[in-house]
């Protein structure tokens, strides 16, 4: 891990895993039982001995993802406040014309020191007690399913599965909650991962542009009028403030220079836990002058304010769905929870264009009107097309374009000769696949088959192909130490081992002889960058921004493949 996102996915990473886990617990003794009477007493029983199993499987889940994590925190938290250092020399330099900072004395640097140590040492406690708390909250919460399940049963509420469904359903609906606040607030474990790391990095760079400005001898800092802001910080925005709280600004420069203090913003609700506001150093005399929000901008920052609240509010309950869908054993419920997921997948997407409409305008959009194998497929490894996935698959592929082989060696394969796209549904490896992505990515190869585009476009695309290799050769062991990072993401597994000749690759990937013909580089690095465009494939996205050559292959590409 090496970035705050990577230590939220983490943690996202666990609440995903447990929740299977605890599934397959559940499940585990249901068939067996279903051939006699069920026999709830003896079903619970067996349910405790795997609870004490999934306790014990639980540390090695989590060494799995949290082995390094002090020292990720540790790694954020110091690029973090380096960052916050050199962007404010950047910036004192440019405005002051000078060649050097002041002489500072050696205890100054001590004092800053142990400020950056005690904030890492705050973030690293309080993550590591929130990883605790996941332990402890999930193994409650599965005790307290097991004998919820008895009780619903009593009821006569339904098939045993709908039962266990219903005992699990409080739970999947706020996932690992564990985190509670004073007031008596409970809020989901990733959510407050991700508040806190996102606050102690901010803090982390304010320190950085602190120092750098003490040892300036600067303590005068602004409050950019931004686009955006919370109606608790719009109002100090375009203002200057006397940095007490990460330079030495004191009350008597305050009253001398006639600004306020920043400790007395951040009293007021700025920077607060999610605050995207910063501010950076202002020049008296030198810096263009202050523009607060007008009445209007605030007016439109509240506006804009209450748009990401409700986006927020969407995102959270695509996840309550998606926990819903995974978590539960009826295939009606899973079936109902998968088609909710959609509906708010598309509400986000029509929201985005027009804040003003309601989730009760949108229609159900995921009856698929793609091939019963491919849905059926869909169905039986509890996954969901995304909106541009299933309007490229519907675009591009008939029910007469697909064809099952229970024998073919791997899940899905385009196969030229009979000019289908083969699926092995059975396959022992198809629930490692992202069916949406593995599916366009077969699509692309049927097109490109079909219409010859790449033959058509050879030299072009070849150019691009070629840039795109000289940048991985030329900085093999940044982008190997990449890819090790995201070993386990198909696409960008095969796009790496397509542009080293088959040297990199992680957990998956070809050997290099089958790299050896241009043809098949172009085939597959096609498919794989278009599948990952629609799918919104983030690994892949932030390779192409570090190779443009790569970056402008895949734009082309999209252009040739009209997607």
């Amino acid at each position: 891990m090496s970035n705050e996102y990577d230590i939220v996915s983490a943690f996202q990473k666990i609440e995903q895993e447990l929740i299977q886990s605890m599934k397959r617990n559940l499940s585990r003794h249901i068939k067996e039982e279903q051939k006699e009477n069920f026999n709830w007493t003896m079903w619970q029983a067996e349910q405790l001995k795997s609870l004490k199993e999934f306790r014990n499987n639980n540390p090695k889940l989590f060494k799995k993802y949290f082995s390094t994590i002090n020292e990720d925190i540790e790694d954020v938290l110091k690029k973090a406040y380096e960052s916050g250092k050199s962007q404010t020399e950047i910036e004192i330099l440019e405005n002051l014309k000078i060649g050097k900072s002041k002489n500072i004395k050696s205890s100054f640097f001590k004092v800053n020191d142990r400020k950056l140590k005690a904030l890492i040492k705050e973030a690293q406690k309080g993550l590591n007690e929130a990883r605790v708390s996941i332990l402890r909250f999930t193994n409650d919460k599965y005790r307290k399913i097991i004998f919820n399940a008895q009780v619903y049963a009593n009821t006569g509420a339904g098939t045993i599965q709908q039962t266990v469904d219903m005992a699990t359903k409080d739970f999947l609906n706020t996932g690992i909650n564990s985190i509670e606040y004073s007031n008596g607030n409970r809020v989901n474990i990733v959510s407050y991962v991700e508040m806190a790391i996102r606050t102690a990095t901010k803090r982390a760079y304010l320190q950085g542009e602190g120092i750098k400005r003490d040892e300036w001898g600067i303590h005068t800092v602004i409050v950019h009028n931004r686009g955006g802001g919370c109606p608790f910080c719009s109002r100090y925005q375009g203002k200057v403030f006397i940095d007490d709280v990460w330079s030495s600004g004191t009350k008597e420069e305050s009253k001398k220079m006639g600004y306020p203090l920043l400790s007395t913003a951040i009293a007021g609700g700025l920077f607060h836990p999610n605050c995207k506001d910063v501010a950076t150093t202002y020049f008296p005399g030198m810096n263009s002058e202050l523009n607060p929000p007008t009445k209007k901008e605030f007016e439109i920052k509240k506006q804009n304010y209450i748009k990401d609240q409700k986006l927020k509010l969407i995102d959270r309950n695509i996840e309550k769905y998606k926990r819903l869908r995974v978590g539960s054993l009826d295939k009606e419920n899973i079936e109902k929870y998968r088609r909710k997921q959609l509906e708010w997948q598309e509400y986000k997407k029509r929201f985005k264009k027009n804040s003003n409409i309601s989730f009760k305008d949108i229609q159900s959009s995921n009856d698929l009107s793609i091939p019963d194998l491919l849905e059926r497929t869909i169905k039986e490894q509890n996954q969901v097309l995304n909106e541009k996935a299933k309007e490229f698959i519907d675009k591009n592929i008939k029910s007469n374009d697909i064809k099952e082989d229970k024998a073919l060696k791997v899940p899905f394969a385009y196969n030229k000769l009979i000019d289908k796209i083969v699926i092995n549904s059975n396959h022992e490896d198809i629930g490692y696949y992202n069916i949406d992505e593995s599916i366009i990515h077969e699509v692309v190869h049927m097109k490109d088959i079909r219409n010859k585009i790449t033959e058509n476009n050879f030299e072009k695309l070849d150019t691009m192909m070629l840039k795109a290799k000289l940048y991985i050769d030329n900085n093999y062991n940044y982008f190997y130490k990449y890819l090790q990072k995201n070993s386990n993401n198909m696409s960008l597994c095969d796009i790496m081992s397509a542009l080293s000749g088959g040297k990199m690759y992680g957990d998956f990937g070809h050997f290099p002889k089958y790299w050896k013909n241009d043809n098949i580089v172009l085939n597959e690095l096609s498919a794989n960058l278009i599948s990952s465009s629609i799918v919104g494939n983030e690994a892949v996205e932030n390779l192409l921004d570090e190779i443009p050559p790569l970056k402008n292959l895949k734009e082309e590409c999209l252009k040739l493949w009209q997607v």
